[in-house]
């Protein structure tokens, strides 16, 4: 107790703000009826080789479902390590605290699934990496002396975790601007090529266009853009007018007969009040009626403007024939 400053703390310890277990129980197998209780802070498993440490370990693992990664070489020796220590029926019981305070018990059965409960109360779809013990780490006794390849980012994952989502987002961006770059450089290796091309595609526009004015097809052209124009219009007024239609049927088919029925009601004790306000009120009915006669007036018009449309289609497909037998007499 020399050091006392340095080894004792004086004042309550501060409440930890991230998961930990606080212990683990066996029932059944060699550490039945054994408990291990841990520090919420550093804990070290001190023993000579053959002592337990890497069975406390396996077993932690397999009660918190902590997969074994894809470059473990000793999946068998752990997976028969559990085993081993819990024995057939085995029950292993881990006891954690969440990052917010808040205990859980998990208790896995050998070659069961875990359950996770809350106060002895048994709670299903409970995610332990993500509810109980927030994405925990995990390394057997060879996992950080593993030489094998690929191994040194594997381990650089599960260290850094989603720490290394902006790295990688900054490295995708950087790459992203890479590739456009060298897009752009072979753009230009064919530089000249393609001003040659762009030269010949304006020289033969440039012929067309003295053809154009000297037959009157630009002329024919703009005519043909009004005409193209036009018909979009008219489709677009008959569209919209037949759409006006179908939404004022559905509308007055909706509420009609909510509003008759109205109509239909006696009072029993302001029989005067209720055909006064009534008298008022059929008007609204009348109303009703009306715009369904209106309606079919309105589906009228809309066959009179159906109609004219045709013939406009047919005095733009007189227009378009001649049109299309000069173009294709080879004065373009």
């Amino acid at each position: 107790m020399t050091d006392y400053n340095g080894r004792v703390r004086q004042n309550e310890p501060p409440k930890e703000k991230h998961s930990y277990i606080k212990s683990i129980a066996f029932k059944g197998g060699i550490l039945d009826q054994k408990t291990i209780y841990f520090s919420p802070e550093l804990n070290t498993l001190i023993g000579i080789r053959g002592s337990g440490k890497s069975s406390i370990i396996e077993v932690l693992r397999y009660v918190l479902d902590i997969p074994l990664g894809e470059k473990t070489d000793d999946k068998e020796y752990k997976n028969r390590l559990v085993a081993y220590v819990l024995g057939s029926g085995g029950t292993a019981v881990v006891t954690a605290i969440d990052r917010f305070g808040s205990e859980y018990k998990i208790k896995r059965i050998l070659n069961e699934f875990p359950s996770v409960y809350i106060e002895d109360t048994l709670q299903p779809g409970i995610s332990i990496k993500e509810t109980v013990m927030k994405n925990p780490l995990y390394f057997g006794q060879k996992d950080l002396s593993n030489s094998r390849e690929g191994f040194e980012k594997v381990l650089v994952e599960k260290l850094m975790g989603e720490k290394l989502f902006d790295v990688r987002k900054k490295i995708e961006e950087q790459k992203q601007i890479v590739i456009d770059k060298i897009f752009q450089f072979k753009k230009l290796s064919n530089i000249d090529e393609q001003i040659k091309e762009y030269e010949k595609q304006k020289q033969d526009a440039e012929y067309n266009i003295k053809k154009f004015a000297e037959y009157g097809i630009e002329a024919k052209f703009k005519k043909q853009t009004d005409f193209n124009t036009d018909d979009r219009k008219l489709k677009q007024i008959i569209n919209d007018f037949s759409t006006f239609i179908t939404d004022l049927d559905s509308f007055i088919n909706e509420h009609e007969d909510a509003i008759k029925n109205h109509y239909q009601y006696k009072s029993n004790q302001n029989i005067d009040f209720f055909k006064d306000f009534m008298d008022e009120y059929v008007f609204i009915i009348k109303f009703i009626e009306q715009q369904k006669n209106d309606k079919n007036k309105l589906e009228e018009i809309l066959k009179k403007l159906k109609i004219k449309h045709e013939t406009f289609l047919k005095t733009k497909k007189e227009f378009s024939r001649p049109f299309k037998i000069s173009c294709q007499s080879g004065i373009i």
